[in-house]
């Protein structure tokens, strides 16, 4: 076998040297040679056939080199591509994280399926000096946030964890750091950001906390203002109501807040509006007790009105009630003054204070007291002391001790306790201290803390 490869390989190759000679000098050969076609119709069928296969030999190794330059030269393109590619994400990589960690903040992230997060950053932005060893810590929420944003942000996580739940948290670190949490799930993780806040983001952060305290107290007024029973309003700088509650809608017989503010109702008659417009403008401020027609009921109202920069509010509280019991109390206060002025005796009240509140004419004549003196109302010490200097007391080695001792009944009356059940009464010693042979000294009490005094003729 290895023979006969042999002598097909020398044929081969003098065939071929063969046809190659005869391809050359064929231009130049006399045309008694033999041509080509003669050459190979001269070979037997061996001969052919090992001509034939070395001819596909050279033909496959010829394409088979060709097509390996190709390979090599494309691979060595693409590798060179890849590479380069390879340093440009690099160094892509390089400037995001350097973009990334320019500012301190701490990237946690949750692949999909795992429950150990990946953690990265600067770890002391949080956790103290002791804890840095173990970046974990920075999941113990509590270790470096007080207990009620710890709480906030745990939930928050675990929202974001179990539905993809995205946040963003403004908190004061144990330390009183501002820092920003924000919380994404990006290409099935989930990946939550903790940075410093300072600059604009630090006064975004704190108008934002504002915001929302001063929102919590606007719906905490506003809906004092509409469950209110008086009515309330506000106007704008141009005088177009912009606010009312329910009352207010109630009092205008209006058929909601809407309809109010469309129409531009007022609750006061136009000369009482035209008065609190003008004391708004000349000091800011407006205070009257008003009549104001409701249901068709004329009634009392204390009205009182602010002016702010933007426009002005103001309050109606119904005063019918008080201004009654006022005029009740003044008619009865009236008619036990006539009463008490009837009287031969004379009758002197001393209020609280031990000022002298009301005499009649008989207690005046009864001391021989200038009524301009008793118009002043002097307390009772001052009473006592005139009394003294028109010599109208019998002379006392110790004057003062003895007013003193003089007001002990009143004093231990004020100290008796009260009855709870009854806030106001009215008492007189079981047996007051006379004063002289001709007049008598009693106490009462009109409130629960306060004394007054007759002096009457006892004759």
């Amino acid at each position: 076998m290895r023979r006969t490869l042999l002598s097909c390989t020398s044929l081969a190759r003098h065939g071929l040297l063969g046809l190659a000679s005869a391809l050359l000098s064929g231009g130049t050969a006399s045309a008694a040679e033999l041509s080509l076609a003669e050459a190979v119709a001269a070979l037997n069928h061996q001969e052919f056939a090992v001509l034939t296969t070395a001819l596909a030999l050279l033909g496959f190794s010829v394409v088979a080199a060709i097509l390996l330059m190709r390979t090599r030269t494309r691979a060595a393109k693409n590798e060179s591509k890849l590479k380069s590619e390879i340093a440009e994400l690099q160094a892509q990589t390089d400037r995001l994280r350097a973009l990334l960690f320019a500012e301190p903040q701490v990237l946690i992230s949750w692949p999909a399926g795992e429950d150990r997060p990946r953690i990265s950053g600067d770890i002391s932005l949080l956790l103290p000096q002791d804890q840095q060893q173990t970046p974990q810590r920075i999941l113990a929420f509590g270790a470096w946030l007080p207990p009620e944003p710890a709480l906030q942000i745990d939930h928050a996580v675990d929202a974001l964890r179990e539905k993809g739940e995205g946040f963003l948290l403004n908190l004061s670190t144990s330390t009183g750091r501002a820092v920003e949490a924000m919380g994404r799930a990006i290409a099935g993780q989930a990946i939550v950001r903790i940075r410093e806040l300072s600059g604009v983001r630090r006064e975004l952060a704190e108008a934002n906390l504002r915001y929302r305290t001063l929102q919590e107290e606007t719906e905490l007024l506003s809906d004092f203002a509409a469950a209110a029973p008086w009515p309330i309003w506000a106007k704008g700088g141009r005088g177009e109501l912009r606010y009312a509650n329910a009352a207010y809608v109630k009092a205008t017989h209006a058929a909601s807040v809407n309809d109010v503010l469309q129409r531009n109702l007022e609750l006061l008659e136009s000369d009482q509006h035209g008065d609190m417009s003008r004391a708004l403008n000349d000091s800011g401020a407006y205070a009257a007790r008003l009549p104001v027609v409701v249901g068709g009921e004329r009634r009392t109202y204390d009205v009182q009105a602010l002016k702010f920069g933007s426009g002005s509010a103001a309050i109606a509280v119904d005063a019918s009630e008080a201004v009654g019991l006022r005029a009740a109390l003044t008619r009865m206060s009236e008619a036990h003054r006539r009463t008490l002025d009837q009287l031969s005796s004379g009758v002197a009240v001393f209020d609280a204070s031990r000022r002298l509140a009301f005499y009649n004419e008989s207690y005046r004549r009864l001391w021989g007291l200038d009524q301009a003196f008793l118009d002043g109302h002097p307390d009772d010490s001052s009473v006592l002391d005139r009394l003294r200097a028109n010599r109208k007391l019998p002379e006392q080695p110790n004057f003062r001790a003895w007013k003193a001792k003089l007001h002990e009944p009143i004093a231990r009356w004020n100290r008796r306790p009260i009855p709870g059940s009854c806030p106001t009464a009215a008492r007189s010693p079981s047996s007051p201290r006379p004063i002289s042979k001709a007049a008598s000294l009693i106490c009462s009490i009109t409130s629960p803390r306060a004394s007054t005094w007759r002096g009457g003729s006892t004759v």
